[in-house]
């Protein structure tokens, strides 16, 4: 069985592959948000929309599964470029669903989110898988719509598909190997760590006027190992049963901001500088999940609870990322057809640089073909413009 993980340099990418490690993984990635530092499967380089690269790759490898994480992921950005956010969620995916209906896979898993139910106007009430979806901002919707045409696809083109609802992906491995790297952060829970490890960083928490236990919103925060392992479950359920499934993956418990800054206080025995400002347009006020569908049916179980997932966050970025950030930018993986300046590269690079075997086609004419270390050709064949092929 080999799998395809779109997205798999990721944050919830690189902790499924690790988790994964004993499946047959390739990984697809644009890594303009990820690093190939934290994952030791083989990588390529390209974007879901770009056919050709995919049809590359799955000419190459016979995978029957893919699972689909590549995804833009944030509400506030969602509202500021809907284009952006359609373009890629939505357009992009069926790109790559064309790919894999062409290719015949057998299994294909989705990471939607809970964004797709949008605000539960129902104070404490637990949102399940058949649960009013009507997301409020534009990353909600693509969820959702990709969800839709992912139903219909199956039906037609004789494929299974599981679809996981994330709540809230956070917290870290708790080998402390990989974790949360965001070259621009987003995500509440990393922001605090951060201004809790650097007091002159000042939070800012928006809204205070929800109706939940504090005023401040309130959400159901789920360990990405919990997150990854779903995907293990939902896979072997699939195979077994030759079913779809759709299910809710949280922890089934919510907790709000200020009950965030406190226990992170708690844990770091320092204080969080935040202030409160407007709430942001597109935000739910409360939003947790009912896993029960999940425990039954795939028989999973969340392991790690708001501290554990607090705890190893702050651990990761207060002990290990610090010693590794700044590498995390030097990208190892398979190339196809890449622009270097002008010249066109297929083959192995390591740390940003051509490094094993590969084909580099020059703008100005000329081909080197064989075998590069450290960016230079150490030997091969010179092809030059007439054809004339010379072994060097």
């Amino acid at each position: 069985m080999t799998i395809l993980i779109t997205g798999g340099c990721g944050y919830i990418g690189t902790h499924l592959s690790k988790m994964m490690s004993k499946y047959d993984i390739v990984i697809y990635d644009d890594l303009k948000n990820g690093t190939t530092k934290m994952n030791n499967n083989l990588i390529y380089k390209g974007c879901i929309s770009d056919v050709s690269k995919l049809n590359f790759i799955f000419n190459k490898h016979k995978f029957d599964t893919v699972i689909h994480i590549a995804g833009l992921a944030h509400v506030s950005e969602s509202i500021a470029d809907p284009k952006y956010y359609y373009n890629n969620n939505v357009l992009a995916s069926i790109q790559l669903l064309n790919v894999c209906i062409k290719y015949g896979i057998k299994n294909f898993i989705f990471s939607s989110s809970c964004t797709v139910y949008g605000n539960n106007i129902e104070k404490n009430k637990l949102v399940k898988e058949d649960s009013f979806k009507n997301p409020i901002n534009p990353y909600g919707n693509t969820k959702l719509i990709f969800e839709y045409i992912l139903k219909d696809y199956a039906k037609k083109y004789n494929f299974n598909y599981g679809i996981l609802r994330y709540f809230n992906a956070c917290g870290s491995d708790p080998e402390l190997d990989i974790g949360e790297y965001h070259k621009e952060e987003k995500r509440i829970i990393p922001i605090l760590i951060k201004s809790c490890l650097d007091n002159t960083k000042q939070v800012n928490i928006y809204g205070n006027d929800f109706d939940t236990i504090d005023g401040t919103a309130v959400r159901d925060y789920t360990h990405v190992c919990d997150i990854s392992s779903a995907h293990i479950k939902v896979l072997k359920y699939m195979n077994i049963y030759n079913k779809n499934i759709i299910c809710n993956i949280g922890n089934g418990q919510g907790y709000s901001i200020k009950q965030l800054i406190n226990i992170i206080e708690e844990i770091s025995e320092k204080k969080i500088n935040y202030q409160i400002k407007d709430r942001r347009k597109g935000d739910a006020g409360f939003m947790v999940c009912s896993n029960e569908f999940a425990k039954k049916e795939i028989d999973w179980i969340p392991k790690y609870n708001i501290y554990d997932i607090l705890k190893t966050s702050y651990q990761w970025y207060k002990d290990k990322l610090p010693k590794i950030e700044d590498k995390l930018n030097l990208h190892s993986y398979y190339a196809i057809n890449e622009n270097f300046n002008g010249d066109i590269y297929t083959g192995f690079i390591k740390d940003n640089k051509y490094n094993g075997k590969g084909i580099l086609y020059f703008c100005d004419g000329g081909i080197y073909d064989g075998n590069f270390e450290n960016g230079n050709f150490m030997s091969g064949y010179q092809i030059l413009e007439c054809g004339t092929k010379i072994k060097v």
